[in-house]
C-alpha cells in the first residue's frame, strides 16, 4: 500500500495539502476584499476598485483548477494524463483571462462614461463599443482554445474573414456612422449643449446617437444629420467663444448737415459703451456711396451665449436709432428715393 496510482502516500498527502491551502488562500482573499469594501467610508481609488472587481470576477472553476494544478505538482502523472491535464489548465486559464479582460473593458467604459460623458446617447455609444470589444476578446479566446485543442482554425478564420468582408460591404454606411459616432465620443469636436453650424444647418446639439446627431435650430425644428455626413462637413462650434465680432454698416442721408454727420460716430460709440458685455473698437465715415454716406462700426461682445449676443446687438441698434432720430439724422434708404416738389417738375 506504499504506492497508490503510481504515487506514494506522502506525495498524495502533499498534493491534497497544497490543494487545500490554495483553496483556503483564495477563499480568504475574497472574504477580506468583501469585508474591506463594507468598511470603507470613502470611495476607493481606481486601482483598488479595479482589483476588487477582478477578485469578484475570479470564477470558482478557475480557483479549483489552480488548486488542482498546484497539488498535481507533487504527483507523477503519465504522459497522457499530463497532456490532458495541461489542456484543462490552459482552457480554464484562457476562459478566466477572457472574464478578466471583459472586466477591464467594462471598468474603462464606466470610468469614461462617468467622467467624460453626461449625455445618454454618448453613454449608449460607449456601452456598444464595450460590448463589441468584449465580443472580439471572446472570439480571440475561442480561436486560441480551438487551436490548442488541435482543431485547424485556418479555414474558420478564412471563412470569418470572407463573411466579415461581405457583411461590411452590405452595411458600410451603418458601420461608417458607428465609427463616426466613436470618433465624436473620443475626439469630442462637440458635446451635448454646444451651439454648432454644419453647412446650411445650425442649432444646439441635443443628442449624439450611434447613427445620427440631433440639432435643435433657433426656430425650433429638429435637424437630424448622420454622423458620417457630419464628420465629412466643416463644423463650426461656438462653445467657449471668447468674443463675437460685430460689423455694423449703414448709410446716412446726403442732406444731413456736416456738423450732425460728424456726431454719428460719437452716437454709435456711446450706444456700444452702454453695454457691459460689449467693447467698442472703431466707428468711421468710410465712403460716399451712390445713395448714402456710408458708415462702418466694429465692436465685440464678450463671453456670452448666442441669445445674449443677439439681445446685446439689438439693444445697441435700438439705442443708435433712438439717438439718431432725436438728433434728426436720417438713415438713408438702400434704393433711390424720388421726391416731388410742388414748384418743380419731376426729373
Amino acid at each position: 500500500m506504499q504506492e497508490l496510482l503510481a504515487n506514494s502516500v506522502t506525495a498524495w498527502i502533499t498534493a491534497v495539502s497544497t490543494l487545500g491551502a490554495v483553496l483556503a488562500a483564495f477563499i480568504l482573499l475574497k472574504i477580506l476584499v468583501a469585508r474591506r469594501a463594507k468598511r470603507d467610508t470613502v470611495p476607493p481609488s481606481h486601482l483598488r476598485e479595479l482589483f476588487r472587481d477582478l477578485v469578484k470576477r475570479t470564477r470558482p472553476y478557475f480557483i479549483l483548477i489552480v488548486a488542482l494544478w498546484a497539488g498535481s505538482l507533487a504527483l507523477t502523472l503519465s504522459a497522457h494524463h499530463e497532456h490532458v491535464w495541461r489542456l484543462i489548465v490552459l482552457v480554464g486559464t484562457l476562459l478566466q483571462a477572457g472574464v478578466w479582460a471583459g472586466g477591464l473593458v467594462l471598468f474603462w467604459a464606466n470610468r469614461f462614461a462617468e467622467h467624460r460623458a453626461a449625455d445618454a446617447g454618448t453613454r449608449m455609444t460607449i456601452n456598444v463599443v464595450a460590448i463589441a470589444a468584449r465580443l472580439l476578446l471572446w472570439l480571440i479566446v475561442l480561436l486560441v482554445i480551438l487551436d490548442n485543442l488541435g482543431i485547424n482554425i485556418s479555414a474558420l478564420v478564412t471563412g470569418l474573414g470572407i463573411g466579415g468582408i461581405a457583411i461590411a460591404l452590405a452595411v458600410q454606411n451603418i458601420l461608417g456612422d458607428l465609427f463616426a459616432a466613436l470618433s465624436i465620443v473620443l475626439d469630442k469636436p462637440f458635446v451635448v449643449g454646444d451651439a454648432i453650424s454644419v453647412g446650411d444647418a445650425a442649432g444646439t446639439v441635443e443628442h449624439i446617437g450611434l447613427k445620427s446627431t440631433r440639432l435643435r435650430s433657433d426656430s425650433g425644428e429638429m435637424i437630424i444629420i448622420s454622423n458620417g455626413d457630419l464628420l465629412k462637413s466643416r463644423i463650426r462650434n461656438y462653445r467657449g467663444q471668447e468674443k463675437r465680432l460685430v460689423i455694423l454698416k449703414f448709410g446716412i442721408a446726403y442732406d444731413t448737415p456736416p456738423e450732425k454727420l460728424a456726431r454719428v460716430p460719437q452716437i454709435i460709440r456711446a450706444a456700444v459703451e452702454r453695454e457691459k458685455a460689449a467693447k467698442f473698437d472703431r466707428s468711421n465715415i468710410t465712403t460716399f456711396g451712390t445713395f448714402a454716406i456710408l458708415t462702418e462700426t466694429v465692436y465685440s461682445v464678450y463671453r456670452v451665449s448666442y441669445g445674449v449676443y443677439m439681445d446685446t446687438q439689438q439693444r445697441i441698434n435700438l439705442e443708435i436709432y433712438k439717438q439718431l432720430a432725436a438728433d434728426e439724422i436720417e438713415i438713408a434708404h438702400q434704393a433711390p428715393v424720388v421726391q416731388a416738389r410742388p414748384d418743380e417738375p419731376i426729373k
